[in-house]
């Protein structure tokens, strides 16, 4: 970039505003050791916001390099802490751009997506509901879809009452199963048996 006549490096210089109405036509400069000020004929600009990650409040808490880039592992978004996903600038020390974050924005959405299913945490919790009343499969369509509904039953290939009440005879007879397996009672001594 020295080496390149078109380019003018300036050593101690901040930009203080980008100036045009309808289009870019320059930049109000400040060299920081002299304090003197001037204004540059451009274009085009292109605002780097710095090289240091914002990381800190992670330290000692995720892996992370010397330079303070979160660990990433195997080309993922994934920590050196279960459940947590890094993205963007605070892991990618190579190109550090907009584009960049969103798309491994879009990775960690993805691997935590991943991560949940596979730690079981994506699966519906099935309510604890009592038994159906014995008369149930003379309830009307609406009803039994109701019942079904409440039990997360999936209603998929059901078109007559007939195969809602049989759906539900189904749930109804692994509940009981269930029910009689789990009870127990207790004694006065605190000893339990099967009832």
């Amino acid at each position: 970039m020295l080496k390149n006549k078109k380019i003018t490096v300036l050593y101690n210089t901040v930009a203080e505003e980008f100036v045009g109405s309808a289009k870019l036509t320059g930049v109000k400069i400040k060299n920081l050791e002299t304090g003197e000020q001037s204004k540059l004929d451009i274009d085009g600009g292109f605002v780097a916001i710095g090289h240091d990650p914002n990381t800190k409040l992670f330290k000692g808490q995720l892996e992370m390099g010397d330079d303070g880039y979160l660990a990433v592992f195997n080309h993922s978004t994934y920590t050196s802490v279960p459940g947590v996903f890094a993205a963007g600038d605070v892991a990618d020390s190579v190109y550090r751009q907009a584009v960049t974050s969103a798309g491994t924005g879009s990775m960690a959405a993805l691997d935590a997506e991943r991560w949940i299913s596979s730690n079981g945490w994506d699966q519906q919790e099935v309510p604890i509901l009592p038994l159906l009343p014995e008369d149930f499969s003379k309830w009307r369509v609406k009803k039994l879809k109701e019942a079904m509904s409440e039990r997360l039953l999936s209603m998929k290939g059901c078109v007559e009452k007939k195969d809602f009440v049989k759906k539900l005879e189904k749930w109804q007879k692994k509940k009981q199963k269930e029910l009689a397996k789990a009870s127990v009672e207790v004694g006065a001594d605190g000893s339990t048996a099967r009832a």
